[in-house]
């Protein structure tokens, strides 16, 4: 499912990748089985993805506040 919080520009394939291999034991096996997924591992592997969700949010308002200060930038130095 898509997550409005996962960006593949911003790097979430790597974060995926990281946590689930991370996870992968305490999850006590892969997400999928027979190649059916086991749902129970497929939830606790979103809720561990979703506790890095503030620090996404956080980094990516740091982002935009840098790039309005950049566009301002110019502005201020043609109006001197």
């Amino acid at each position: 499912p898509h997550s409005p919080t996962l960006e593949i520009r911003e790097g979430a394939i790597d974060l995926i990748m990281t946590v689930y291999r991370q996870q992968l034991p305490a999850l006590g096996g892969y997400l999928c089985c027979d190649g059916k997924p086991d749902l129970r591992r497929v939830e606790q592997f979103v809720q561990i993805v979703g506790t890095h969700e503030e620090a996404i949010f956080q980094k990516r308002a740091r982002t935009e506040q840098r790039m309005r200060q950049r566009q301002k930038q110019p502005k201020e130095r043609k109006a001197r």
